[in-house]
């Protein structure tokens, strides 16, 4: 199953998440595909070109870090069951007029338990050790209004994450 992210159909989602109605403006995107055998290889390099094409003023290396973690987590979780290749993942990066950058990656799966405990930073998971870091300024999760996939964003700050 393929779904498609896209900046649009996160904010279409209803009712949208309070973090989602308090960001900037999107000043630009960069939309990236990751098939599912080579994904997050790819989400280091195509994160790094991203980055240098959205000219991101935030820490590189840690911006890679977090679109890998979510690509891992995606293809880690994200994934139905009765999948039999792992999906192909879409990805955007985006800057906004606040300098933060938004990180999305969408999954074939609309589950992700435990959501409100990762997103106040507790448990030992990846996404949650983020948050402890405070290398994330915020973590959102959308599910499409079909419920056959969810968009899961980061948000960080060009500020709050050090080179």
């Amino acid at each position: 199953m393929v779904i498609k992210t896209c900046q649009a159909k996160l904010h279409e989602a209803k009712p949208a998440p309070p973090a989602t109605q308090s960001l900037a403006a999107i000043v630009q995107t960069y939309p990236v595909q990751l098939p599912g055998h080579r994904a997050e290889r790819l989400a280091r390099v195509k994160g790094r070109t991203a980055l240098t094409m959205l000219n991101w003023s935030g820490s590189v290396p840690t911006a890679v870090h977090v679109f890998t973690v979510l690509v891992h987590n995606a293809m880690q979780y994200g994934q139905h069951d009765t999948c039999a290749s792992p999906p192909v993942l879409y990805g955007c990066l985006s800057t906004t007029e606040a300098k933060q950058l938004l990180i999305d990656v969408t999954d074939p799966n609309p589950r992700f338990p435990d959501f409100d405990n990762v997103r106040a930073g507790e448990g030992g998971g990846s996404l949650a050790s983020l948050l402890q870091q405070q290398l994330i300024v915020d973590l959102i999760c959308v599910v499409d209004s079909e419920r056959r996939g969810k968009t899961v964003r980061t948000v960080l700050s060009a500020e709050a994450v050090s080179p």
